[in-house]
């Protein structure tokens, strides 16, 4: 089980104990000088198992004076400008241990990025026992440390190195580990393995970390080798909550292992766009069959209203000879007032044919006292004496 980064360090697996697939590490390049800063005379070629001098990573000792550390920066910066063995390869690998890595932390800083010094995409770092690591580091607190950089850096660590994993806090029990961890650790990363699954891997920026963890506590050694095994066993649990309670192991991730490789973002997707509607074309009539000429209707606006409004929204109501009133087309009121009268002309005609048809009886039958006045009137008029007679 994997401990909490907050927790006390105690559950940490042992190095090669975790039953995994060899993880992946791609952070060396397959072609490479490599220039080493050893801990002891002799190069380091040996450490982290040879990986990082195998294969065509041909390693050369670049010697320094262990004291003299400035002395070692120039000597570094000197042997990175030298011409390449083979003028088709550029890349380059600084090896440095320990106090080796001090002197290639001191070069970043004064030489890289430079007039005539590597550039990043031919050069990177290989740094274990590192005492200016970000994490751990013993110079840290001495305000030495890592700079950020554009050169990739890969930062081992183990467990317990007094150069490289310092307590954060003064705990006595801590500290006497920390000085055994000196002799029993920080001189032994011939076996560490970079492809360990238990191993804790991350990244920040441009340097790559890897913690490597102790199964036992450096400060029971003496008593395994005087053959109290059993009883460092025993010890080796209680003890080591204690020591890991003066560190703060919270930038570690939460589990062992390589870091995951980022998914990529997925590309914004573009909405649908809808595809713009065609013109629609006006209906055609069809054409006759006989092949004549069909003649085409046109609607025409024929109330002068209209065309007055228009004059006079277009021109003003002075240019329409009407400014007050509206504009009337009089002969058209006329004529409709004419038809107007004599349809009610001819209204009255026909009621007067009417009441003249309903009297006609009456006028050709006239009561018989009448007709015989009438007829006494004619006689004495005719032949009747008259009294001179």
């Amino acid at each position: 089980m994997v401990a909490a980064a907050s927790a006390p360090l105690i559950a940490l697996p042992v190095v090669g104990s975790v039953p995994y697939a060899e993880a992946e590490f791609s952070f060396l390049p397959d072609k490479a000088r490599v220039l080493t800063l050893s801990l002891l005379p002799g190069g380091n070629d040996d450490d982290l198992r040879g990986e990082v001098c195998s294969a065509q990573r041909e390693c050369s000792s670049v010697p320094y004076p262990y004291l003299l550390r400035t002395h070692g920066v120039s000597l570094l910066d000197t042997a990175l400008r030298q011409p390449m063995p083979d003028p088709e390869q550029s890349r380059q690998i600084v090896f440095g241990y320990s106090q080796g890595a001090r002197v290639a932390v001191n070069w970043i800083e004064e030489y890289g990025g430079t007039e005539g010094a590597p550039g990043p995409e031919d050069l990177s770092f290989v740094l274990i026992g590192n005492p200016t690591r970000k994490h751990g580091g013993a110079h840290v607190g001495w305000g030495e440390a890592v700079p950020e950089t554009d050169y990739e850096v890969l930062d081992v660590a183990r467990q317990y190195d007094l150069a490289a994993d310092f307590p954060d806090k003064l705990h006595l029990l801590a500290l006497a580990n920390v000085f055994a961890g000196f002799a029993f650790v920080h001189a032994d990363y011939e076996d560490v393995d970079l492809h360990d699954p238990a191993n804790y891997v991350w990244t920040e920026g441009k340097t790559t970390y890897v913690f490597v963890p102790t199964e036992n506590l450096p400060l029971l050694e003496p008593l395994r080798w005087v053959g109290l095994t059993g009883l460092a066993d025993a010890l080796n649990g209680p003890l080591k909550e204690i020591v890991e309670s003066a560190y703060d192991r919270s930038y570690l991730p939460a589990r062992p292992g390589m870091p995951a490789e980022p998914e990529p973002e997925p590309e914004p997707e573009e909405p649908p766009t809808e595809p713009e509607p065609e013109p629609e074309e006006p209906p055609t009539d069809p054409e006759p069959e006989d092949g004549s000429e069909t003649a085409q209707l046109v609607s025409v606006d024929d109330d002068p209203k209209d065309d007055a409004k228009d004059v006079e929204e277009n021109l003003g109501s002075a240019l329409a000879g009407q400014p007050d009133e509206e504009l009337v087309d009089e002969p058209a009121e006329e004529s409709e007032q004419e038809s107007t009268e004599e349809e009610t002309e001819e209204e009255s005609a026909e009621e007067a044919e009417q009441e003249s048809t309903e009297e006609a009886p009456e006028d050709e039958a006239p009561d018989d006292d009448e007709q015989e006045s009438g007829a006494d009137q004619d006689s004495s008029s005719d032949g009747g004496p008259s009294g001179d007679e």
